[in-house]
C-alpha cells in the first residue's frame, strides 16, 4: 500500500512539474530528459546500496530492455 501512495503521489509531482513548465514555456523534451536521468541516477544508487550482489540485479538483458523502454518513452 505504501508503494501504491509513493506511485501516486510521484505522477502527481510530476504533473504538476509539466504543467508549470508549461505555463513558463519550458519545453518538454528536455524535462523529460532531466527526469530520465534523475530516475536512473537514482536507480543506479539504489542498486548499488542495496545487499543483492550487482550482477544478480542488472543483468544485459534488462539494460537493453531499460534503454529501449527509456528511448521509446523520450
Amino acid at each position: 500500500m505504501t508503494y501504491l501512495l509513493l506511485a501516486i503521489a510521484s505522477s502527481l509531482g510530476i504533473g504538476v512539474v509539466f504543467k508549470m513548465a508549461s505555463v513558463r514555456g519550458v519545453e518538454r523534451l528536455p524535462l523529460l530528459a532531466v527526469n530520465y536521468l534523475a530516475a536512473a541516477l537514482i536507480g543506479l544508487g539504489l542498486v548499488l546500496t542495496s545487499d543483492q550482489p550487482v550482477a544478480a540485479t542488472l543483468s544485459a538483458e534488462f539494460l537493453v530492455f531499460a534503454l529501449s523502454v527509456g528511448g521509446l518513452l523520450i
